[in-house]
């Protein structure tokens, strides 16, 4: 999952085999919630984008399943503190 904002671009990922494997948000190594804390704290309130590579990357889950795991996770690191 990447997620995106004016200012950056980061997809979460996980040492895979060979590579770096595209993942559901937060099950990557990617600090998420310290990034969200970080942008709030910084006074950002703009929007954050969501993108499912699901064409470049056929193995992943459907964007069905990533997009309902991440909105709630991304609200609920947004308002913790």
């Amino acid at each position: 999952m990447v997620v995106t904002t004016p200012h950056g671009y980061k997809p979460d990922c996980m040492k895979g085999k060979k590579w770096y494997e595209t993942c559901l948000l937060n099950e990557g190594t990617v600090p998420l919630r310290e990034a969200c804390s970080a942008l709030r704290h910084r006074g950002y309130n703009g929007y954050l984008s969501l993108e499912w590579e699901k064409q470049w990357h056929p193995e992943i889950a459907e964007p069905e399943i990533a997009l309902l795991q991440a909105v709630p996770l991304l609200r609920g690191f947004w308002h913790e503190d």
